[in-house]
């Protein structure tokens, strides 16, 4: 399971929003699906827990992977944070488009749901980031005592 399902159905509605407000066929972004960043899910696709164990060094490898881990996840999320700020500057500029009445409402619709969709992408941040510290607790125990 891709880990972008949890933001796609918010962004989605966001999008059909500003589009029926518009009441037209609009395209609001040129971007239609964040998975292009991969999964966030990192930990998921690491070896067992316990591949390290015939290492010396397998605390460090651990440890080492967790850091990885880590980085990939907030890569993952840094490229979804990216590929949302071009969804809000054109779905911005859609609403600038519209009828004089309906911008403010428009504007503010679209902030609203971009500002949430950021919360959640720091979030997912933050549990995949215990999901790799998860792995490597395990990783750890599972080392043989020196």
């Amino acid at each position: 399971m891709s880990s972008v399902r949890w933001l796609s159905s918010a962004l989605a509605a966001s999008l059909l929003l500003v589009t029926s407000a518009r009441g037209g066929s609009v395209l609001v972004s040129p971007l239609t699906d964040p998975s292009v960043c991969g999964d966030s899910a990192v930990a998921a696709s690491l070896v067992a827990a316990d591949f390290f164990v015939v290492s010396p060094h397998c605390v460090s490898l651990c440890k080492r992977t967790e850091s990885e881990c880590k980085k990939l996840v907030r890569r993952v999320v840094g490229c979804y944070r990216g590929w949302l700020a071009t969804a809000a500057g054109f779905s911005d500029r859609s609403c600038a488009e519209m009828a004089p009445a309906v911008v403010r409402e428009c504007k503010a619709q679209v902030g609203a749901t971009i500002t949430g969709l950021k919360q959640e992408a720091a979030m997912e941040i933050d549990t995949r980031s215990a999901e790799c510290e998860a792995w490597s607790s395990a990783c750890q125990t599972a080392c043989v005592a020196p």
